[in-house]
């Protein structure tokens, strides 16, 4: 699959269960941030979200982005709570962020798989962009995110 997702021309990443980031391609660098220089413990999109100041200041509308993906690894930890690295994750998540706290204790679900997200990129501003996730068919814990429609915003 990273083949695959190398190859695509549009931002595209496949996450683990538990949301770990384990293969990504050029436009997706282009779009976030170059994950490979981000420490291989830290490549986790959730940790990403709600411990990295970078990538906050990217989402104007970060509560809405971070509370759906928080949402959506509640539905994967679910069926797999009885992992100490899923625990660990959610640990180290409780501890490092108020929000995450609160949010997690709320212990709703409402998975997005696809949608609109609007952020700030370096080099062209404001931007609005749509994604999609899949899940494999081979393995149902890994997903494809796919990104596409970028467009920038007037405000």
């Amino acid at each position: 699959m990273a083949t695959l997702v190398r190859e695509l021309p549009t931002p595209a990443y496949v996450i683990g269960a538990r949301h770990d980031l384990l293969c990504w391609n050029a436009a997706a660098v282009e779009l976030f941030r170059d994950f490979s220089k981000v420490p291989v413990a830290k490549r986790n999109t959730l940790l990403q979200l709600f411990t990295s100041p970078e990538v906050r200041s990217r989402y104007p509308k970060w509560e809405d982005d971070a509370r759906s993906a928080l949402e959506s690894f509640r539905v994967t930890y679910d069926f797999w709570s009885h992992s100490p690295e899923f625990n660990a994750l959610v640990d180290e998540l409780v501890m490092a962020s108020p929000e995450f706290a609160r949010w997690w204790s709320a212990h709703e679900i409402r998975p997005r798989p696809s949608g609109k997200k609007v952020m700030m990129h370096p080099k062209l501003g404001r931007i609005t962009v749509i994604y999609s996730t899949f899940q494999t068919n081979d393995d149902p814990d890994l997903r494809l995110v796919l990104y596409g429609n970028m467009r920038r915003e007037s405000r």
